[in-house]
């Protein structure tokens, strides 16, 4: 049985504050909803773990130690920042182009959570300090929306499994949803989809029928969202960690 790496399941969370100890609670809270959370204690802690660890989001304290924030952000962060054009998140489901931040900060910048900071462009929202755990979750989703649980692809019985779900696929079906597959988390234009199809699986397609084939497969696999499995943000992409039995 080969899987795809799961680079983005559970979403890494890196927190930089100058007392992690002080955020015990806020950490269990967070684990508890199935994110994977890292604590340190400065900026210099910070480049060495998004180096080695590359999370999907940071938390940022305003002035955690001896190196600015400002130069964190503006002037040390892009050297190592996992979505950089060379970086392992390159090709992420969320298409994020640098790393999302919400910053963390006391007095007197307290404000509400969620409040946009647009005299700190890198920075997505504000959080006050003391931290409410839950107030943080929202915030999560809307940078970095949970995939779905997870789907399984079977070509040698034309079956797929979507959340407990067996449903049996056409061949063009099985065959668009298998490129998905091998080339997850990136996305594919319908043009570059149809190249694939035809290189990967000897499968003769055009443009307009990966578009076709997509919204049949999202009719049959709807959830909830009919747009939920595949989406479509500068090309096609999976929103599920694939398991690929075969093929």
């Amino acid at each position: 049985m080969t899987t795809t790496t799961a680079w983005f399941h559970p979403r890494r969370l890196l927190w930089v504050d100058a007392q992690p100890s002080a955020l015990d609670h806020a950490g269990r809270f967070l684990r508890a909803h199935h994110l994977d959370l890292c604590f340190v204690n400065s900026f210099e802690a910070a480049l060495v773990e998004i180096d080695t660890w590359s999370p999907h989001l940071l938390l940022l304290d305003y002035t955690p130690g001896a190196m600015a924030y400002e130069t964190f952000v503006h002037v040390q962060l892009p050297l190592v920042d996992p979505y950089r054009a060379t970086g392992p998140l390159t090709d992420n489901p969320w298409q994020h182009k640098a790393s999302p931040i919400l910053m963390v900060a006391g007095e007197p910048m307290a404000s509400t959570p969620g409040l946009r900071t647009p005299h700190l462009a890198r920075a997505a929202y504000f959080v006050p300090k003391p931290v409410e755990p839950g107030d943080l979750l929202p915030l999560v989703d809307k940078l970095l929306p949970e995939p779905n649980s997870g789907i399984t692809l079977d070509p040698d019985h034309g079956r797929v499994e979507v959340q407990g779900c067996r449903h049996t696929v056409s061949e063009q079906g099985m065959d668009l949803l298998v490129t998905l597959a091998r080339h997850h988390p990136r996305p594919l234009t319908a043009a570059r989809l149809a190249q694939r199809m035809h290189a990967e699986r000897g499968v003769l397609t055009s443009e307009s029928a990966v578009r076709m084939t997509v919204l049949a497969l999202r009719r049959q696999l709807a959830v909830d969202d009919p747009r939920s499995l595949i989406a479509n943000k500068c090309g096609y992409f999976l929103t599920c960690t694939p398991t690929l039995l075969s093929g």
